[in-house]
């Protein structure tokens, strides 16, 4: 990819996702190795909580060719360090459609994430660690909820409109070469 200038969709593994050390070792190897590819690094790493985060922007920060997407991710923390550590160039809004379609809000429970979902309107969902039924009948989508979080990070670190029109599409329309 990095001979053709390509795009990677990186979907980071391992269990402590971004604070993950050697999520970050290979990241910051990848970003320092293949400068021509345009690796954009999912969900903002996997951190869907504000302890999946840890200290890893200490380090992302000193990247230059590493890509930042934060879709399906409704962590308002998260999205704000990231803004802070890399700027509003490399960052980009996604809808990772049709999945943020789904009624459900995220809490932290114990360290881990979990999907606040409507009872009964996915399944049985009590074999998932990550989900857990409500009879709350005011859920909103993951679309509404992950936008949510990107207004609350927007108005905290002071972003202009300019830097919002930048996460919600030059970004991603720059990086792509497609303009609509």
């Amino acid at each position: 990819m990095d001979k053709i200038h390509g795009i990677v969709m990186l979907h980071i593994p391992r269990a402590m996702r971004l604070r993950d050390p050697i999520n970050l070792q290979q990241m910051m190897e990848i970003d320092a190795k293949y400068p021509n590819a345009k690796v954009i690094i999912a969900h903002v790493g996997r951190a869907y909580i504000p302890s999946d985060v840890g200290d890893a922007f200490e380090l992302l920060k000193h990247t230059k060719n590493l890509w930042f997407d934060f879709s399906a991710n409704t962590s308002a923390y998260a999205m704000e360090k990231l803004f802070d550590a890399i700027g509003t160039k490399r960052c980009m809004f996604g809808s990772d459609m049709p999945f943020t379609k789904m009624r459900m809000h995220r809490i932290e429970d114990n360290g881990t994430y979990v999907n606040v979902v409507p009872r009964g309107i996915y399944g049985d969902v009590s074999s998932d660690p990550h989900m857990r039924e409500t009879d709350d009948p005011n859920v909103t989508t993951f679309m509404y909820e992950e936008l949510l979080a990107f207004r609350e990070a927007a108005s905290k670190l002071g972003l202009t409109s300019a830097d919002v029109e930048d996460l919600m599409y030059n970004n991603a329309s720059k990086l792509y070469g497609i303009e609509l």
